[in-house]
């Protein structure tokens, strides 16, 4: 998926090993070394907040990933 913003996107990432948080992409800029980085509102982010020992608030767009909720919902009603 191809976008020119990240902002106001679903995005989710993955942790841990087995571990995925979902949130909304808030904030974007490029850093000094060229690359795309956001900040993300997350829901339901207790047991990251737990065991990180810092949180970046700057994520490099290529550690998320952008996603539609309607289809992933309905591939997960599927497997159910």
């Amino acid at each position: 998926m191809s976008k020119t913003t990240y902002v106001d996107s679903p995005v989710y990432q993955i942790w841990g090993g087995d571990n995925i948080r979902f949130g909304i992409a808030t904030g974007e800029k490029v850093g000094d070394d060229g690359w795309r980085y956001v900040t993300v509102g997350w829901q339901d982010n207790e047991l990251y907040e737990r065991v990180q020992v810092q949180q970046d608030v700057w994520i490099r767009c290529d550690k998320v990933r952008l996603f539609d909720p309607g289809s992933m919902i309905q591939i997960l009603r599927k497997i159910r």
